[in-house]
């Protein structure tokens, strides 16, 4: 079925994808972090260019009060990010550029993810985030784009 807000429904319909091969997965696949990283490309990188100006007005106030957590900062020299329109956008910038390094746990399950973002070939930001803090990440972004941003039916293909 076509979406009717192509924005929104794709976020809905990319969380429900997640839930249904959460419920799914084995061995053999399907295999819930390439879901859950696809899922990040669908939901927040995607469609940045529609949502980015409408976030610049949902601060770290309220950003917290829908549950947004700020993402540790991997190294010392790591920058700290400005606003969370800002950490939004070095996590986005990651996930985009594909600025991704993988960590196992004894069993060789993959147990978390080093995400940085460069600027001209010198990095600038970066977080590292158990699979289970890159999906809260995820819902919590899912759950603040719904409520913070006033349209998200923007943008459809003609």
């Amino acid at each position: 079925m076509m979406p009717v807000h192509p924005v929104r429904d794709l976020l809905e319909r990319t969380l429900a994808n997640l839930d249904f091969v959460k419920i799914h997965a084995g061995a053999d696949g399907p295999f819930e972090f390439t879901q859950l990283l696809n899922s990040c490309l669908a939901v927040i990188c995607h469609p940045w260019e529609d949502m980015k100006d409408g976030l610049k007005d949902c601060g770290w106030d309220k950003a917290r009060q829908l549950g947004w957590q700020r993402l540790p900062k991997a190294r010392s020299t790591d920058t700290d990010t400005l606003s969370f329109h800002d950490e939004l956008r070095q996590l986005r910038n990651g996930l985009a550029h594909g600025n991704l390094q993988l960590y196992p746990d004894q069993d060789g399950h993959i147990r978390g993810v080093h995400i940085w973002n460069e600027r001209h070939g010198q990095r600038i930001w970066g977080s590292v985030l158990t699979v289970k803090e890159l999906e809260q990440v995820l819902r919590c972004f899912a759950n603040i784009a719904k409520t913070e941003l006033k349209d998200l039916s923007v943008r459809s293909a003609v």
